[in-house]
């Protein structure tokens, strides 16, 4: 990682805006983007809580000011009005295309790939790899992969079901590795 957050450090502040907006609902960006003399630590740290607070959002049909649920644009210009939607990183804008899809089968897949022009090619590729991987993934059956508990994690296989939920085995697909995860049925209806 190329920032001066340490992992620790990067993770609970994610943590803490999660569980915020588990707990108590929309949270502000604002109050999570420390220290802002840390330019590559800050925007790191905000691509992240963009992603996060974007789904939460849709899931939850909740604009940033009362409006429909935000497309990446209306982060930028809240918050960083001086980077364009083509300067994104592939993975976040995939991340809004995963929500999105999630919730709407029927999304535009060429309205939004016209949005991105600069990362049309990487987004086919690996819209199209979504595609496949969910029609032939037979370790997770379809109804536990549309809940999954993050759009960034693929789940891999379930391990088990207690009175709390679902266990899975899941690979966090923006930093590597594999995570236990467990599927919570009351923040995710």
């Amino acid at each position: 990682m190329n920032s001066s957050y340490s992992l620790s450090q990067l993770t609970a502040i994610l943590d803490r805006f999660d569980e915020q907006w588990r707990s108590s609902g929309p949270q502000s960006i604002d109050s999570y983007l420390l220290d802002p003399s840390s330019e590559s630590g800050r925007n790191e740290l905000f691509l992240e809580l963009v992603m996060i607070d974007l789904e939460y959002r849709w899931k939850n049909r909740k604009g940033l000011l009362g409006e429909s649920p935000p497309l990446l644009e209306a982060y930028l210009e809240r918050y960083a009005p001086q980077y364009s939607p083509n300067q994104l990183p592939n993975e976040v804008v995939f991340h809004e295309y995963r929500v999105r899809k999630q919730l709407d089968p029927d999304l535009n897949q060429s309205e939004f790939l016209g949005r991105f022009p600069n990362q049309k090619s990487w987004l086919e590729v690996v819209i199209q790899g979504e595609s496949n991987s969910i029609a032939s993934d037979r370790n997770v059956r379809r109804e536990d992969h549309e809940t999954s508990i993050h759009p960034r994690f693929k789940l891999l296989r379930q391990i088990g079901i207690g009175g709390m939920g679902v266990l899975y085995e899941a690979f966090d697909q923006l930093r590597g590795g594999t995570r236990c995860s467990e599927n919570d049925p009351i923040c995710y209806p």
